[in-house]
């Protein structure tokens, strides 16, 4: 998450939001086929603009947030606001993606992961 700070300019908030989304999306991503790709995707409403956080099942990450030099004394569920949050998977062997969405009800992303999970995949999670 620091390499990724300083690569992207980012600053205190922008930081957690990106590394939260990241770091869930790798976790989503653990124990799938190396091919297979998650794409976590918030888009709300609020001053970050939008978070995205790509994992695949080999470890790879990429991810970008919209507004990466934002103000330190605003909380992250400020920061983020209210929107959808959409979850992508996607496998070369597959048709079409699966693609599912809810809307983010808390803001502070894991929280949100968590409800996407229980809602749209039916699946208990820690996060």
């Amino acid at each position: 998450v620091n390499d990724l700070m300083i690569q992207h300019s980012l600053n205190q908030v922008p930081t957690d939001a990106l590394g939260r989304t990241l770091i869930s999306a790798l976790l989503m991503a653990n124990g799938l086929p190396d091919e297979q790709v998650v794409q976590i995707t918030m888009n709300s409403d609020g001053p970050l603009r939008g978070i995205v956080g790509i994992a695949s099942g080999k470890g790879d990450l990429r991810g970008y947030v919209g507004t990466p030099m934002l103000g330190n004394d605003l909380p992250l569920t400020d920061a983020v606001g209210k929107g959808m949050v959409q979850i992508v998977k996607n496998h070369p062997d597959w048709p079409r993606p699966y693609n599912g969405i809810t809307a983010i009800r808390h803001g502070d992303i894991d929280r949100d992961i968590g409800i996407y999970l229980a809602e749209s995949e039916q699946r208990s999670c820690a996060l």
